[in-house]
């Protein structure tokens, strides 16, 4: 009756006898029916083991990969064994590594030409992405690290990613968001080339602080090299990271090891506007990047006037669009129009400065130099530029007289 009882089941069932009269035969009479679904590649959810079942999961994979590996046993470095467990995935993302970050951190990095660790970025116009003090709850070694992804749309990314998702909680009372996000893409190869580099990989998300990172073999043989590129499999982590301590100097690699990709055109013309000399490649991928809420400029085919719009619904409270427009020489005062929801106007020093609430505030710019920013939680980030000094100016704050407020 046992041989026969998986095929009454399948006809119980309804499904197909021929493919699954194996399977439910293996379940009646397995030892363990977790191993059984490893063998499988089945991820077994709401499991205590998980973690466990993840592991085995890995170890069987790059057993396989190492296996389909030519000359693997020659492979005795840790970067080669990397090299070749990446290149051997079928993948978009392979080949380089991404560090993600505002408009205007992508400028100072540009400037210095240094993508620097958190702990060397603690100045005022360091914008964090990852709001404010989250990262303090980390290893405070992490934060000597220059931390990159193997590939974008991580759920970091997605989580950060301009306004933030309206799925993301708080961290600290602060909203985490990216509100220009720009990529550095950078071809692993030729950093791993690089005399002296002080390297690692983690092996799981660096947010948790049990996770383990460093460039021994041990640490690459348990990378995992599959589920990494995975999409269709949500519980295999896609968070590894490549660690540089302290900075990544660009002046070590070839203009062509480094490329930028925007969102949009407008993120693209302001890093242009800012940086009078661009010598790496750059692209607009949208691909790269989720769906989150953003803001936009609405620019009129003259670029005499522009709209602040944000692309999506949002509902917070508190935020704010500031829009500045520096006076043309020998103008001691900008000619001003505006409609929308304003809020303030102040005149001082030869710049006008409009702030704007959400619904789309609507500014005669001329063309005079402008920038626009967005004010949320006690941080100012740049959007939009049209020139090369686009600092918020906040000196208005000291001179009243010609103060305007709107209802």
């Amino acid at each position: 009756f046992s041989n026969k009882l998986p095929r009454k089941i399948c006809e119980f069932l309804k499904v197909p006898i021929d493919l699954f009269e194996t399977h439910v035969l293996t379940l009646l009479t397995t030892s363990s029916i977790d191993d059984y679904f490893i063998q499988l590649g089945i991820h077994v959810a709401n499991n205590d083991s998980s973690n466990d079942q993840i592991t085995k999961l890995i170890e069987r994979d790059n057993l396989e990969l190492f296996n389909r590996l030519p000359h693997f046993s020659l492979l005795c470095t840790p970067d080669e064994l990397l090299i070749a467990g990446l290149e051997a995935q079928n993948s978009i993302w392979i080949g380089c590594i991404y560090h993600y970050t505002h408009l205007e951190n992508a400028v100072s990095i540009l400037r210095d030409q240094a993508i620097k660790s958190r702990h060397l970025c603690q100045t005022n116009n360091f914008k964090d992405s990852s709001a404010y003090d989250f990262m303090s709850a980390i290893d405070d070694q992490v934060n000597h690290y220059v931390r990159f992804y193997f590939r974008p749309k991580t759920s970091t990314q997605l989580n950060n990613e301009n306004l933030g998702s309206n799925k993301s909680k708080k961290r600290n009372n602060y909203t985490p968001m990216c509100p220009i996000p720009i990529f550095f893409r950078l071809n692993l190869r030729v950093i791993l080339n690089i005399l002296d580099l002080k390297w690692k990989v983690s092996i799981d998300d660096m947010s948790s602080k049990k996770t383990e990172y460093d460039c021994t073999i041990d640490i690459i043989k348990r990378f995992d090299f599959c589920g990494l590129f995975n999409d269709l499999d949500t519980n295999r982590c896609k968070e590894l990271e490549f660690l540089i301590e302290n900075q990544l100097d660009l002046r070590l690699l070839p203009n062509d090891a480094i490329t930028l990709v925007f969102q949009y055109c407008d993120a693209k013309e302001s890093l242009e506007s800012i940086l009078s000399t661009q010598i790496y490649n750059c692209e607009i991928k949208r691909h790269y990047f989720g769906q989150n809420n953003r803001i936009f400029i609405n620019h009129d085919s003259e670029q005499d006037h522009i709209s602040v719009m944000i692309d999506g619904k949002t509902e917070r409270q508190g935020e704010i669009f500031i829009v500045q427009i520096k006076s043309n020489e020998n103008e001691k005062r900008n000619n001003l129009a505006c409609k929308g929801n304003i809020d303030r106007i102040f005149h001082y020093d030869g710049i006008t400065t409009i702030y704007g609430k959400a619904k789309q505030p609507d500014v005669f710019v001329a063309k005079q130099p402008y920038a626009v920013y967005y004010q949320y939680e006690k941080q100012s980030w740049l959007i939009y530029t049209n020139h090369n000094k686009p600092d918020l100016d906040d000196s208005y704050k000291t001179q009243y007289q010609e103060f305007i407020l709107y209802d």
